[in-house]
C-alpha cells in the first residue's frame, strides 16, 4: 500500500474539512494524529463528529496511547482512524489498531506483529495506573536461543528516542506497580534483529511467527539495537493512507 501525505493543518476547521474531502476522494483509508481527546475544542473531534455520524470516540485502557477515534465518512464510507498527537502514543497506536486494519483491508492473512516471551534482564517499571503499558524495549536473542528484554529509559508518550531505539514493545498487563524480573510478552515492532531466534524456534517447534515463540533458557543476551534506519517516524496532524 503507498502512503498519501496530505501535509499538516492547524486548528482551522475549514481546513481540516479541505484535507478530509481531498483524503476521502484519494484514499481507501484516512489516518489523523492530534485532536481526538476529550476536550470540547479539539479541532479535528469537531470536523470528524459533522463528517461522521458514527463516529465513536474511546479511552482505552493502554498507556501510552488511550485516546482514540473510529468511523466512517458519511459521504464516501471511508474508515478513518484518530490517533492521540503526542508523538510515541500516536506510533503505539498505529501498531496495535491501524496497521492490522490497513493489512486486512489490503488482503493481507498476517495482520499482527509477532510476540515473543522474553527473560527480562532487569525490573520493568510501569505506574499503578489500571491500564496495560506497552514499555519501548529492546529485544535480543542469546546463543542458546532464548529471548531477552531490557526497557528502555524515557518512557514518556513526548520522548521519541526510546522509540527510536526499540525494536519491541514489552507487554505489562494491569498490576500494582514495578513489575519484577520474569518473563513478559514482547511485540516485536522491528523483528529483523532477532530473526535468527524466531527462525530456530519455528524449526523446534513448527510454529508460525505470528504467536507466542517463548524462551528456552535463563541465559543473558547481548544486546540487539533496532537499525537506526528505523528512526525517522514523524507523527503529524495529517490524513494518509495506511501501510504496513
Amino acid at each position: 500500500m503507498e502512503a498519501v501525505d496530505l501535509g499538516v493543518c492547524g486548528d482551522d476547521e475549514q481546513a481540516i474539512e479541505d484535507v478530509l474531502d481531498r483524503a476521502q476522494d484519494r484514499c481507501d483509508a484516512v489516518v489523523t494524529s492530534g485532536g481526538v481527546s476529550v476536550g470540547d475544542l479539539d479541532v479535528v473531534k469537531l470536523v470528524l463528529q459533522k463528517r461522521s455520524a458514527g463516529m465513536r470516540w474511546m479511552q482505552v485502557a493502554i498507556r501510552p496511547a488511550k485516546p482514540f477515534a473510529f468511523g466512517l465518512l458519511d459521504r464516501t464510507g471511508t474508515p478513518v482512524f484518530g490517533l492521540p498527537g503526542n508523538p510515541v502514543s500516536a506510533m503505539v497506536s498505529f501498531e496495535l489498531f491501524v496497521r492490522p486494519a490497513g493489512l486486512r483491508m489490503g488482503g493481507h492473512g498476517s495482520l499482527y506483529r509477532p510476540r515473543v516471551t522474553a527473560i527480562a534482564d532487569s525490573d520493568l517499571h510501569r505506574r499503578p495506573d489500571g491500564k496495560t503499558h506497552f514499555l519501548r524495549s529492546v529485544a535480543s536473542v542469546d546463543e542458546h536461543g532464548a529471548f531477552h528484554v531490557r526497557s528502555l529509559r524515557g518512557q514518556e508518550s513526548h520522548q521519541l528516542s526510546a522509540m527510536a531505539e526499540a525494536n519491541g514493545l514489552a507487554v505489562l498487563p494491569t498490576a500494582p506497580g514495578s513489575e519484577p524480573v520474569g518473563r513478559w510478552q514482547v511485540m516485536l515492532i522491528d523483528p529483523a534483529p532477532c530473526r535468527t531466534g524466531i527462525a530456530a524456534h519455528e524449526a523446534r517447534h513448527d510454529g508460525g511467527a505470528g504467536g507466542d515463540l517463548g524462551p528456552q533458557g535463563p541465559h543473558r543476551a547481548p544486546r540487539c539495537r533496532r537499525p537506526r534506519s528505523h528512526a525517522h517516524h514523524r507523527a503529524a496532524r495529517r490524513p494518509v493512507r495506511p501501510g504496513p
